[in-house]
């Protein structure tokens, strides 16, 4: 099963609309091999990554509904897996 697959099903799991920034966001977590930072999640999107402040409230809902957790706080900029 693909990261995108995994993403998908994350979300129906959690009662969650499937949208492009969710299974996005999801995605490059799923893809990194470390925490990532808000704009870490924006790079691995690419062009078509969301703005940041639909990154932050989509990563806050996605933490709010336990499918992913603030990993570490580095020089004032948290880290999510």
């Amino acid at each position: 099963m693909n990261n995108r697959t995994r993403a998908v099903k994350l979300l129906q799991t959690a009662h969650l609309r499937q949208t492009d920034p969710r299974t996005a966001i999801i995605e490059a977590l799923l893809d990194a091999d470390r925490p990532l930072t808000q704009e870490q999640i924006a790079e691995c999107i690419g062009v078509s990554a969301p703005n940041k402040t639909t990154i932050y409230r989509t990563l806050m809902s996605l933490v709010e509904k336990g499918l992913i957790h603030k990993a570490y706080l580095e020089e004032r900029t948290w880290h999510f897996e």
